[in-house]
């Protein structure tokens, strides 16, 4: 092979040496890579990044020199104000990200979620993290069993309420400031009231809470219930848009109200509630719809509220079969009883 390589011209010698050189370098290039890489990457480059980091640190614990470091205290996250996080030794920055992650991202699961706060450097979290508490949320309570259901009148509610709801000392106040001025116009369930967060019962109070000199303007309101729309109910304190078209819906289903207590059996109307709306409320019996038994579709008389569709089965056989229906015959039937028999009876024509 050699022999042959002197065959060549000297220009072509010189390439074919050239070449060989420049295969060499890259060989050895590719080979040791992996070894001057990793000095690289782990020597020049983490200094690099520790150093930012370090810098990053220092320019953020000095934006905010007027805080009283030594100031430690149990704190809720979900739940602290922003006096109280200042206290705790947060820059005016670190206040910021975290009043803007719990505003947008949600409440705190676990303490560790702290560190997910843009510009939280640990040695403020491991200073913090032993004076964290979140709460286990309270077991909630069966919405369908409507008898065990507590509501809660905000406008009744003394200092011990506030004190064992509300942990935030900032909040707290606001919240009995407002109540001192506004009146509340819905009760809240007590399981509710647990659930929520002190800035959500805040926000919740201010959102249904209506000045008092105009609660003295309502309570001259007299509302006629088998004629009131929609807006007319909408008058009355502590009756929203919902709760308007559920006693409207109620009242069609019955054919009319003929007393105002039936105006407390809609869904969501508190014993408090209706209370406090008695005085307000008038019925005239006249207006009430009748069934005519006789007449009727069995499917539309089992849609009343107080006939299942087994009673209305027996009710139309029994007027079926007799001309003149009495109390006693209808009682005999078994699935009518006397309590069911005087709420319907004023309903029949």
């Amino acid at each position: 092979m050699w022999k042959n390589f002197f065959l060549y011209t000297r220009s072509e010698q010189k390439g074919i040496v050239v070449l060989l050189i420049l295969i060499f370098v890259l060989l050895m290039v590719r080979f040791t890579m992996p070894y001057w890489t990793w000095y690289f990457v782990t020597t020049t480059t983490d200094d690099e990044f520790i150093t930012r980091v370090k810098s990053l640190n220092d320019k953020l614990v000095s934006e905010n020199t007027d805080v009283i470091k030594d100031t430690l205290f149990f704190f809720n996250p979900n739940q602290v104000g922003e006096g109280e996080l200042v206290l705790l030794g947060f820059s005016n920055y670190q206040l910021k990200s975290f009043m803007g992650y719990r505003e947008k991202i949600g409440d705190f699961k676990t303490k560790s979620d702290l560190l997910k706060v843009y510009g939280m450097d640990s040695t403020l979290y491991l200073r913090v993290e032993p004076y964290i508490n979140i709460p286990t949320k309270s077991k909630r309570i069966d919405r369908n069993v409507t008898k065990e259901i507590h509501w809660v009148n905000f406008n009744k509610v003394g200092d011990g309420f506030w004190s064992e709801q509300i942990s935030s000392a900032v909040i707290r106040k606001e919240a009995k400031e407002f109540i001192t001025n506004y009146y509340i116009k819905k009760s809240l369930p007590l399981y509710k009231v647990e659930e929520y967060s002190d800035t959500q019962l805040l926000g919740w109070l201010r959102k249904n809470g209506s000045k008092k000199y105009e609660e003295k303007q309502r309570a001259k309101l007299l509302i006629e219930l088998n004629t009131a729309a929609v807006d007319d109910l909408k008058r009355l304190p502590g009756i929203g848009d919902k709760l308007a078209n559920r006693i409207i819906k109620f009242r069609n289903a019955l054919g009319g109200f003929l007393n105002k207590e039936q105006f407390a059996e809609v869904y969501g109307i508190s014993d408090e509630l209706f209370k406090q709306l008695e005085s307000s409320l008038t019925v005239n019996g006249a207006l009430v719809i009748k069934l005519d038994i006789r007449n009727m579709n069995l499917s539309l008389i089992s849609k009343h509220p107080y006939i299942n569709y087994k009673q209305a089965k027996e009710l139309k056989n029994l007027y079926r079969k007799n001309e003149n229906v009495n109390e006693t015959m209808v009682l005999s039937l078994g699935s009518i009883k006397e309590y069911d028999w005087s709420r319907v009876k004023p309903y029949l024509k």
